[in-house]
């Protein structure tokens, strides 16, 4: 069984507002997406420039829609039992992620994330479990609100990842 996501301690939801600001969000998308997938390698998945803060972030290899290549993304993620949710908000941005398109188009994923590392095929949440899933997510990282008013009307998608070897 996966650890429980963590609720937010008031450190946590300090930090949080933090990763919200323009400063977070770049050091975010520019340093830590850089850096993380070294770290993470050298440690075997167990530790993240971002997990130091209370998050989890794991590394996402999907197959690009376009180009066929493989393609990395380090993100943030909620788990439900022994499926991994991803939130594809892209920063509150008006478009949804790269690494989206490429799980609609291919939606077989390799995982580094310390012992849960492998093959996964994701799904789109939709309805009611969709709806489940995002509160849980916003319960793990409060940003994901803000995301949501920055990126509206677009409606963020809300990913399921399930391990291939137990289907």
């Amino acid at each position: 069984m996966m650890q429980s996501n963590a609720p937010l301690t008031a450190y946590r939801r300090l930090l949080d507002r933090f990763w919200q600001t323009r400063l977070g969000s770049w050091i975010i998308s520019h340093v830590a997406v850089h850096l993380d997938p070294l770290i993470m390698r050298a440690t075997a998945g167990r530790l993240s420039s971002v997990s130091l803060f209370g998050h989890k972030v794991l590394i996402l290899t999907t197959i690009g829609a376009k180009s066929g290549q493989r393609r990395e993304s380090t993100l943030l993620y909620v788990t439900d039992q022994e499926r991994l949710i991803l939130i594809a908000s892209n920063f509150g941005g008006p478009r949804n992620p790269a690494w989206y398109h490429n799980l609609k188009a291919n939606p077989e994923a390799e995982i580094l994330l310390h012992r849960y590392s492998g093959r996964y095929e994701a799904r789109e949440a939709e309805g009611a479990e969709r709806d489940k899933l995002w509160t849980m997510a916003c319960e793990t990282y409060s940003g994901y609100e803000r995301y949501r008013e920055r990126s509206h009307p677009r409606k963020i998608p809300v990913m399921i990842l399930e391990p291939l070897a137990q289907k």
